[in-house]
């Protein structure tokens, strides 16, 4: 398997494109509405006002991008994601439907802040987590 960028790799471990994964297998209704960050909602954090649930999954992404940053940076072949951090946006798109974009972040040395950013879309009757 070819390797991806690191941001990417982050997303495919999240929501693979193969199988159902960390965020398809939540249960719907624990996809909590709203904009979640790697640096505050995780477990413990007093400012973050996520479920335990979406906590769990962002401490999961903030572990996947420091993860990807050291292969990247062992191997040599990329920049890594130094001070990354991710979102997860969850949207309700339709009725059964929520869109999820993921977007990682990550500033190398004298260079503005990159992006990566990805959108799912979930549909409730899916039944990734049962």
């Amino acid at each position: 398997k070819v390797a991806s960028p690191p941001a990417e790799e982050v997303v495919q471990l999240m929501l693979p494109e193969e199988e159902a994964g960390p965020v398809r297998e939540t249960p719907w209704a624990e996809l909590q509405l709203g904009e979640w960050d790697t640096r505050v909602d995780v477990p413990g954090d007093p400012d973050s006002v996520a479920n335990p649930v979406m906590q769990g999954l962002m401490e999961e992404m903030a572990q996947h991008i420091v993860q990807e940053d050291v292969k990247a940076y062992e191997k040599g072949l990329d920049e890594g994601l130094p001070n990354g951090y991710g979102k997860m946006i969850i949207e309700e798109w339709q009725d059964g439907l929520k869109k999820i974009t993921m977007r990682i972040f990550w500033q190398p040395e004298g260079v503005d802040e990159q992006t990566f950013e990805k959108t799912f879309f979930i549909h409730e009757e899916a039944g990734y987590g049962e």
